[in-house]
């Protein structure tokens, strides 16, 4: 399929859709992604195994009998084989360890300057 191991994020295009933004090998090894949401300015951040991918913010308007505060969601998905009629299912799992949230206050602000040695 011309799309495997296709990785997309949810644009705000045309009511929303995912799009296709890259692609990761399916394999078995662990891989890093860090996620950064800035509320505040309206920005996102994603990248795996070090690689950043397009990703943007997005808002989901929820009923009244929900609370007022802010929250932020990851979704991951895998998708490995569609059914065929000759029956074929692969098994297949996704594993997350060593998560941790960093909630910074509003007015936080962060300058990473590269250290260049002479």
């Amino acid at each position: 399929m011309d799309i495997f191991g296709e990785i997309r994020a949810w644009t705000e295009m045309n009511g929303g859709q995912w799009e296709g933004v890259g692609y990761l090998t399916p394999d078995t090894q662990w891989h890093e992604i860090r996620i950064m949401v800035d509320f505040w300015r309206g920005t996102t951040s994603v990248k795996i195994d070090g690689r950043s991918y397009p990703s943007c913010l997005t808002g989901t308007a929820k009923p009244e009998t929900w609370g007022t505060e802010t929250a932020a969601r990851l979704q991951a998905e895998i998708i490995s084989l569609y059914p065929e009629p000759s029956g074929i299912r692969v098994m297949h799992k996704a594993e997350f360890k060593d998560w941790i949230w960093v909630w910074e206050p509003q007015n936080a602000c962060r300058v990473f300057l590269p250290f260049i040695r002479k």
